[in-house]
């Protein structure tokens, strides 16, 4: 899966056999193809054993399941901590900012009957006496 060039033609390489251009079938024997095709192999060889096979594809698959599985695990587990968390942060606050109860009045004592004060009426002076008077 390389980059593919557009070369041309090394010049050591003779086209007698008419080419492509000419209606022929093509060039005879280029020794430079064998080099390059020998350069392909050697990467093709040093390539193919580090690809994954059927059996390490199905490894990956069975790891990624159990990293989901843990994943899933300790979402759900941060879920609920944060929930009760923050459940007992409301509650503290929240009692916190409760007002103050007042305290406990003393044993109240039985109302008393109102006192009453009577004020007399003033006195009635006396009507005056002829006789007393000396006329």
């Amino acid at each position: 899966m390389g980059i593919v060039h557009k070369m041309a033609a090394p010049a050591n390489v003779s086209n007698q056999g008419g080419g492509a251009e000419h209606g022929g079938g093509g060039g005879g024997y280029d020794a430079d193809m064998e080099a390059r095709l020998a350069k392909l192999e050697t990467k093709w060889d040093t390539i193919v054993p580090t690809l994954a096979t059927k059996s390490d594809i199905g490894d990956l698959r069975t790891e990624i399941h159990r990293m989901d599985a843990s994943i899933k695990t300790w979402m759900i587990a941060t879920v609920i901590a944060l929930f009760l968390g923050f459940s007992g942060l409301f509650f503290t606050v929240s009692n916190a900012l409760k007002p103050a109860a007042p305290a406990p009045a003393a044993a109240v004592p039985a109302p008393q009957p109102p006192i009453i004060i009577n004020v007399p009426a003033p006195a009635a002076q006396a009507a005056p006496t002829k006789g007393a008077t000396g006329h």
